[in-house]
C-alpha cells in the first residue's frame, strides 16, 4: 500500500490502514481540509468534482462528494470526466474550486485527488502547504443538518468542451473534415472513449476505429501512452489503412500521436507540432518543462519567439508561461497548454490544434514529424518500495562514478596536443581538468581507498588543474566543492587546498610568471565614455550569441553527413579552404589577438593572399568582421569527436605555410 502526499494533492493505492493507503477515512480528511481552505479563500460555496473510469473512481466520488456537503458546500459532479473538462467548468460555473479524482497514467489500483483553484488550475506550492497542514491539524468543522450543500449532476460538459475547442479561432473544422482523416484510437478504457469519439465526429474525421474506449476503468495496457505500451494500436497502423493513430491516458490531459505506419510521433513532438501550428499563426513565446526536448527550443526560435524552460510540474510551467507571456506551453509528456483556451493541460484541445496542422499541412503524419529536429532524452522510472534501501542505491552510484578508466589519465592530453600542435582551436582546459580528475581517481584505487576518499582525490585532481591553468589557487577550491564535491567536510579543505597551490607552483615553475596577453594601459577612464563601453558590452554580447549559434548549427549540419570518411573529407577541405583565405583562423587565435593589441593590425594579412592590402584600415576592418563571421564555423568542423585530429591534420597539409 501506498499514500503520497504533495502539494497538488493525494495519491495512493486504494485500501489498507489509514495513513498507509487511500483510504475512506484518507479521503476524507483531505477533502475536508481543502474544501474548509476554499471556503476561506473565496467565499464560494461551491466546488465541481469529476472522475475517471477507474474502478475506485465512482466510490471516491462519492465519499468526495458527501464531504463537502458535510461542510456546507454546493457540489456539481460532472461524473465521468476528464481533467481539462473540470479545469474549464471551475470558472464557467464560478466556483470556488475542483477536485478530479484521477490517478492520471498510474496503474488502476491507484487513485488520487487533484486540487484545482477558483480560476481551474492547479493550487500552487504554498496553497498545497496550507491544505496539508489543514488536513495534519485537523482544521475544518462540519456543519448542521439545516446548513449542508447541495448536489447536482451534470453530465453534459464534454459537450461543451468539444464546443468550446471547435470555437478556437485556430481550430479549421473545414480543412480537417476535407482530408477524410482514417482515425484509429486507444482511449485505455477510461474517460477518454467518451470524449475522442465524439470529438473527432465534431471536427469531421472521416473513419473512426476505437480501440479500448469502454470507460469501465479495467486497463488493457500501462496506461501511460509510451510506445512499449501500444503495441496493439501500432500493429493495426500497420495494415496502411489509417492515417495516424491518437492515444491518451485515463484522465485526457495526456496525448500522444503515432504515424501512419505505426511508428511513434513521439510524445515529446506532440507539443513541438501544436506548438510549430501556433507559432506560424501567432508568433509569440513558448514554455516546457526540463524534462522536455530541446525541439520546441529550436522550433521557437525559427519562428522568432523565445523559449523559455520551468521546472517539473505543471503548475510551474503555467506559472512561466504567465511570467512570459507565453502563446503556447506544456510539457514533453504530451501535455498542451493553450491560454487561449485554458492554463491546463488538454488533450482534447491539443488533438484539434494537431489535427487542423496536419491537414493543412497536406502530408502524411510522419512527413510531418520529419520535418522537426530529432532529439532523443531518455526517461526511465524506478519502483521505490520500502524494501528499498535508498542510500545504498546512492553509494552504488557513487562508487561507479567514482572510478575514471586509466586511459584517460593520458589520452586526452595526447589527442589534444597533437591536435593543438597541428593548429587546431580544441581549448585545452577540459582536457586538462578530465586529466587531472583521472589521475586523482586512479590514485585512490591503487591505494585501495574507498569510494568517498576517491572522490576527493578526484576532486584534487580537478583544483590542481583548474590552478594551473589559471593561477588561481581559492577559484580552484570553490570549484572542485561546487562542482565535485557536494558534501565536503573541513578536513577535506586540507587536501583541496595542498593540490591547487601545487598545481599553480608546479605551472609557474614550467612556463614562469608570463601572461597570454601583455599591454600597457595609459589612458585614463573618461566618464563620458560610458555609453561606448556599454555599447561595447552589447556588441560582444551578440557577438558571443552569435558565436554559440553558428557552432551548433555548424556541428548539426556535418553530422548529418552519414558516411564518416565523406564527412572527414568534407569537413577538411572546407577548413583547408578556410584557412588558405583566412590564415588568423588557425590555431588558438592568441597570435591575432596580441597583434591586435600591440597596435599591429596589418600582420592580420601575413601570409594571407590579400597582403598587399596591408595598409588599408578600411580593408582590415572588413576581414577582422570575416574572421569573427568564420570563425565559429572553422570551429565547429573538427569538433565531431575522432574525426578531429584528422581534419585537422588534412586541413594543415592541403594548405600552403
Amino acid at each position: 500500500m501506498a499514500l503520497i502526499k504533495s502539494i497538488s494533492g493525494i495519491r495512493g493505492t486504494i485500501g489498507g490502514k489509514v495513513g498507509e493507503g487511500l483510504t475512506p477515512l484518507d479521503i476524507v480528511k483531505f477533502t475536508a481540509a481543502y474544501g474548509s481552505w476554499v471556503l476561506e479563500r473565496t467565499q464560494k460555496p461551491k466546488i465541481i468534482i469529476g472522475r475517471d473510469a477507474r474502478v475506485s473512481g465512482e466510490m471516491v466520488s462519492k465519499i468526495v462528494g458527501a464531504t463537502l456537503q458535510g461542510l456546507g458546500i454546493d457540489v456539481i459532479d460532472l461524473g465521468l470526466s476528464t481533467t481539462p473538462t473540470v479545469e474549464l467548468a471551475v470558472p464557467r460555473e464560478n466556483a470556488g474550486g475542483g477536485i478530479i479524482i484521477t490517478a492520471s497514467h498510474n496503474p488502476m489500483q491507484w487513485n488520487a485527488l487533484k486540487l484545482l483553484n477558483s480560476k481551474g488550475e492547479f493550487i500552487s506550492d504554498e496553497e498545497g502547504k496550507d491544505i496539508l497542514d489543514r488536513a495534519e491539524k485537523d482544521l475544518y468543522q462540519f456543519v448542521e443538518a439545516k446548513k449542508l450543500g447541495k448536489y447536482s449532476l451534470k453530465n453534459d460538459y464534454i459537450d461543451i468542451h468539444i464546443q468550446h475547442v471547435l470555437d478556437l479561432a485556430l481550430v479549421d473544422r473545414e480543412a480537417i473534415a476535407e482530408r477524410r482523416f482514417k482515425v484509429v484510437i486507444d482511449c485505455v478504457n477510461s474517460s477518454g472513449g467518451i470524449a475522442l469519439p465524439k470529438l473527432l465526429k465534431a471536427l469531421g474525421v472521416a473513419e473512426i476505429e476505437e480501440m479500448n474506449c469502454t470507460p469501465d476503468g479495467i486497463f488493457p495496457h500501462n496506461p501511460e501512452p509510451l510506445p512499449e505500451h501500444l503495441r496493439d494500436i501500432a500493429g493495426k497502423l500497420k495494415n496502411g489503412k489509417y492515417d495516424l493513430g491518437i492515444v491518451v491516458d485515463p484522465d485526457v490531459d495526456r496525448l500522444a500521436f503515432l504515424n501512419e505506419d505505426g511508428t511513434f510521433f513521439g510524445e515529446e513532438y506532440t507539443l513541438v507540432a501544436v506548438a510549430d501550428y501556433i507559432l506560424s499563426k501567432t508568433p509569440g513565446n513558448t514554455v516546457s518543462n526540463l524534462s522536455s526536448t530541446r525541439a520546441l527550443k529550436d522550433v521557437t526560435e525559427k519562428r522568432g519567439g523565445s523559449y523559455h524552460a520551468a521546472a517539473v510540474g505543471e503548475v510551474n510551467v503555467v506559472d512561466k508561461m504567465k511570467e512570459t507571456e507565453a502563446i503556447i506551453g506544456g510539457e514533453g509528456n504530451g501535455g498542451i497548454i493553450y491560454p487561449e483556451s485554458h492554463y491546463g493541460r488538454d488533450a482534447l484541445v491539443g488533438i484539434g490544434l494537431f489535427l487542423t496542422h496536419l491537414a493543412q499541412f497536406g502530408k502524411s503524419c510522419s512527413r510531418l514529424r520529419a520535418t522537426f529536429p530529432n532529439y532523443y532524452i531518455s526517461k526511465n522510472k524506478i519502483e521505490l518500495t520500502p524494501e528499498i534501501n535508498v542510500d545504498t542505491i546512492l553509494e552504488k552510484i557513487r562508487l561507479k562514478y567514482s572510478k575514471h578508466p586509466r586511459v584517460t589519465m593520458y589520452s586526452r592530453a595526447i589527442t589534444s596536443a597533437i591536435t593543438v600542435g597541428f593548429g587546431g582551436s580544441v581549448g585545452l582546459e577540459a582536457p586538462i581538468v578530465v586529466t587531472g580528475s583521472a589521475i586523482g581517481s586512479n590514485i585512490g584505487s591503487l591505494m585501495h581507498l574507498n569510494a568517498k576518499k576517491r572522490t576527493l582525490l578526484i576532486g584534487c585532481g580537478t583544483a590542481g588543474a583548474i590552478s594551473a591553468i589559471f593561477g588561481a589557487p581559492i577559484g580552484a577550491v570553490i570549484f572542485a566543492i561546487e562542482v565535485i564535491l557536494m558534501e565536503v567536510s573541513v578536513g577535506a579543505f586540507i587536501p583541496l587546498l595542498i593540490a591547487s597551490v601545487t598545481g599553480s607552483i608546479t605551472s609557474m615553475v614550467l612556463i614562469g610568471k608570463d601572461v597570454l596577453f601583455t599591454f600597457s594601459l595609459t589612458d585614463k577612464f573618461i566618464a563620458a565614455h560610458t555609453p561606448l563601453y556599454l555599447l561595447l558590452g552589447v556588441f560582444t554580447g551578440l557577438i558571443s550569441l552569435y558565436f554559440s549559434r553558428s557552432l551548433f548549427r555548424t556541428e548539426k549540419s556535418i553530422k548529418q553527413i552519414s558516411n564518416g570518411w565523406l564527412r572527414i573529407l568534407c569537413g577538411g577541405m572546407i577548413l583547408g579552404t578556410l584557412i588558405f583565405i583566412f590564415p588568423p583562423i588557425y590555431g588558438e587565435g592568441y597570435t591575432t589577438l596580441q597583434s591586435l593589441i600591440d597596435g599591429k593590425p596589418h600582420e592580420l594579412l601575413n601570409n594571407s593572399m590579400f597582403f598587399s592590402e596591408n595598409k588599408n584600415p578600411y580593408f582590415l576592418m572588413g576581414f577582422l568582421l570575416f574572421i569573427i563571421f568564420i570563425k565559429p564555423i572553422a570551429s565547429a568542423l573538427p569538433i565531431y569527436k575522432k574525426q578531429a585530429i584528422f581534419i585537422h591534420n588534412f586541413s594543415y597539409l592541403s594548405t600552403p605555410h
